[in-house]
């Protein structure tokens, strides 16, 4: 399946190059196309206005002939552009950019044969020149085909001009050739700019395409960290405290069916405070969602405001100058002094904490210790479930930082360590 999707994939990616180079080959041909109506007018100009200004040559043996020679080297100018298998940079195009030359030469030397004359030499075998030295793009690539042309120009001229024309219609050809492959060279230049720019603005568009895809999967992904974070926060806070809740409530209700209602009231007035621990949890992971605070003394202070009047549980602070931090490491610090609080309000049994927020060089560090009942880290990390550490550990990860914590049984108490740089700016922001 995977296999039949990747050929699916790559016919698509295929077929879009394709239609890329199709749409690449059509620009080219607008970009060289005045060249070609040019070379056309101006060559068609020129034999009317020979074969209209010299008699002999209107003779129907000598126009008709030499008319449908001009038309079809006309026409093999006009479709030049479009012959992607003539030009020299494609798979056999030297071979066929020859052919090609070698065909226009013998339709000149028939034109020639019959409307003899210097204008008919220049502009034939100038204008072939030219397109020559566009087809090979360079004069050191095009030099070879220009002197063959240039012979046999030479040798056609000797055949059909007088004797006493030739010398100067030689001084007439160099400055006249070196013109036009100053112009096809020019012309050459400015149409490669403007391809090479088109060719730039696709691929910045693809570019951009790619950039918007990450983008797209960056969210994605963001948005799956938020629901597994969301995911961890109604575990830790709804789930557990609604499960303990319950069996609270189960015992109550087998107390009361045993006649034991001084038991039963007991676990009523337990369940009533578990049931308010829960709410206040709650309502702590709803604020810590919702928080937009950057101030990160302001939502410290919050949160053991809120830890203090939940649990009656003295908090000792101590935080250094924590002006200027960036809302993703606010967010990752108050997440952390949150999931520390909740664990210290379920399980420490503590009578004491202390928060620690320190600002070094080399970036912030949070300490939350209490002197609690403690537990076995082997233990925990043993066990399914504990999505609270598992985020930290997580966030200190993807942050660049360090998580650690601290911990033994017997009323050892608990220290939880994070640690984030400053210069660090998080993947996920």
């Amino acid at each position: 399946m995977e296999a039949k999707e990747q050929r699916y994939m790559d016919n698509a990616r295929n077929e879009q190059q394709k239609s890329i180079d199709r749409e690449l080959h059509r620009e080219q041909i607008r970009e060289v196309r005045p060249f070609f109506v040019l070379v056309v007018l101006v060559l068609g100009g020129m034999y009317g206005v020979i074969v209209w200004a010299t008699p002999a040559f209107q003779r129907l043996a000598i126009l008709i002939p030499a008319t449908l020679l001009m038309i079809l080297h006309l026409a093999l100018h006009w479709t030049l552009p479009g012959q992607i298998w003539i030009h020299p940079t494609v798979e056999h195009g030297v071979r066929n950019t020859l052919l090609y030359l070698v065909l226009q030469l013998a339709i000149i030397v028939g034109i020639t044969s019959f409307v003899p004359g210097e204008g008919v030499f220049f502009g034939l075998y100038l204008a072939l020149i030219g397109e020559t030295i566009g087809m090979f793009n360079t004069l050191r690539r095009a030099a070879l085909p220009v002197v063959g042309i240039l012979v046999v120009g030479f040798i056609n001229a000797s055949w059909v001009l007088a004797g006493d024309q030739l010398p100067d219609w030689a001084l007439m050809l160099i400055p006249m050739l070196l013109f036009t492959a100053i112009y096809v060279i020019l012309f050459n230049r400015q149409v490669q700019a403007r391809q090479e720019a088109r060719e730039l603005v696709d691929e910045l568009q693809k570019v951009n395409a790619q950039l918007a895809q990450y983008a797209d999967q960056v969210a994605t992904l963001t948005l799956q960290n938020e629901r597994q974070r969301m995911a961890r926060e109604l575990h830790d806070t709804l789930a557990q405290g609604l499960v303990g809740v319950i069996l609270q409530l189960e015992t109550v209700d087998v107390q009361l069916a045993k006649g034991r209602s001084e038991e039963a009231q007991a676990l009523v007035r337990t369940t009533m405070e578990r049931a308010r621990m829960t709410l206040a949890e709650a309502r702590q992971a709803i604020s810590d969602l919702r928080m937009e605070t950057t101030d990160l003394r302001e939502a410290i202070e919050g949160a053991i405001e809120r830890f203090e009047q939940a649990t009656g549980i003295v908090c000792e602070v101590v935080m250094d100058d924590l002006r200027g931090i960036s809302p993703e490491l606010v967010d990752h610090l108050m997440r952390a002094c949150s999931e520390g609080l909740s664990n210290i309000t379920r399980h420490a049994h503590a009578s004491r904490v202390r928060l620690e927020l320190l600002r070094g060089e080399d970036g912030l560090t949070l300490r939350l210790s209490d002197d609690g009942v403690g537990f076995s880290m082997a233990q925990v990390e043993g066990k399914s479930g504990h999505y609270g550490l598992i985020g930290l550990r997580e966030r200190a990860r993807l942050a660049g930082g360090r998580f650690e914590v601290t911990s033994e049984p017997g009323g050892q108490g608990t220290m939880l360590t994070f640690s984030l740089p400053l210069d660090r700016e998080d993947p996920h922001g």
